[in-house]
């Protein structure tokens, strides 16, 4: 079933596996927040993916509902970058994932209020402080983006920001 299908993508997920996370994906799946496409095509997934299983995130679904080629889910989110900037988890009301052949074609996840607040705040604090504080290590970063190698002076940075702005 779907379903299945789902479960056992999360579970490559969790265990950090990205050849076989990527697998249940069709080569232009795309990824959407809200319906506004964040990541395209496999390679890129693959990326986020990559970037995933650098900071240890595990995903829990629930209430997973089948119709057609369409599944609907609620979804609970936890990594390293989450925990390092103070935040337990994020939730998702509504994630619809959407088959062609066998193969996720599309995420379309709708983040639950607290969390879309959350998500807002930080994508607009974080890079301003870090521009500013530490703007070597903020441009290297950015450029670099998270990797394996790296994961570990981004978490730092994150919570470092964590400890001086959110006293």
């Amino acid at each position: 079933s779907l379903r299945s299908r789902i479960k056992a993508m999360q579970e490559a997920v969790n265990r950090g596996d990205v050849d076989a996370s990527v697998s249940f994906y069709a080569e232009d799946a795309r990824f959407l927040i809200n319906g506004k496409p964040r990541i395209e095509g496999r390679d890129a997934i693959r990326k986020s993916n990559e970037q995933e299983a650098a900071l240890n995130m595990h995903i829990t679904s629930t209430d997973c509902r089948q119709s057609g080629n369409a599944v609907t889910c609620k979804v609970k989110m936890t990594n390293d970058w989450l925990r390092a900037a103070g935040v337990s988890a994020t939730y998702y009301e509504n994630v619809r994932y959407t088959f062609e052949n066998d193969l996720i074609k599309e995420i379309d996840a709708r983040p639950a209020q607290e969390t879309e607040k959350l998500m807002q705040e930080f994508q607009r604090d974080f890079p301003t402080w870090a521009s500013e504080k530490h703007p070597q290590e903020w441009a290297q970063l950015r450029e670099e983006g998270i990797t394996t190698e790296n994961v570990g002076r981004w978490l730092a940075l994150v919570r470092q920001w964590r400890e001086e702005t959110k006293k």
